[in-house]
């Protein structure tokens, strides 16, 4: 195997920077998308609103479309009918740590390693839970955490 690229080694748990270029393109947003926009107001001044579609590339032109309705079916039978599900709210916005950590202690975790095979980091722009072996440890502190954030 030839490689044009050098090979980036990593452990586990750990984050790279891609050496990846950015660029800003332009896509349009289809009548029927917009049409179902419904803006939320966060602070004076400034609203939010969501979008989920489906994005189409047709010779480097960029739109989004409205996902097509997939209702009167009597299952959901692949992988793209679930993709195609518009999740019930979005999170956003910071952690408040001080929250967090109050609703993780009245759960009684009052330590950032609960167990040993557990870590919870809490970063500036990231959380992350890693649990290795306790599902229902992860889930409660996933909930937990999900409470801790604004929802829209």
């Amino acid at each position: 195997i030839i490689q044009d690229r050098p090979t980036i080694p990593y452990k586990r748990d750990e984050v790279h920077s891609l050496p990846l270029k950015r660029k800003l393109t332009p896509a349009g947003i289809s009548t029927s998308l917009t049409e179902k926009l419904s803006p939320i107001e966060v602070r004076a001044g400034l609203s939010l609103a969501t979008v989920t579609g489906e994005l189409k590339v047709a010779d480097n032109k960029y739109s989004i479309q409205a996902l097509p309705s997939i209702t009167g079916k009597k299952r959901l039978r692949s992988a793209d009918d679930l993709l195609r599900i518009k999740p019930e709210n979005y999170t956003w916005g910071s952690l408040n740590v001080d929250d967090f950590i109050q609703k993780i202690s009245l759960e009684g975790i009052t330590d950032a390693k609960p167990k040993e095979d557990v870590l919870i980091q809490v970063e500036d722009s990231s959380t992350h839970i890693i649990c290795e072996g306790d599902q229902k440890l992860r889930l409660r502190l996933r909930d937990i955490l999900l409470q801790c954030l604004n929802k829209f």
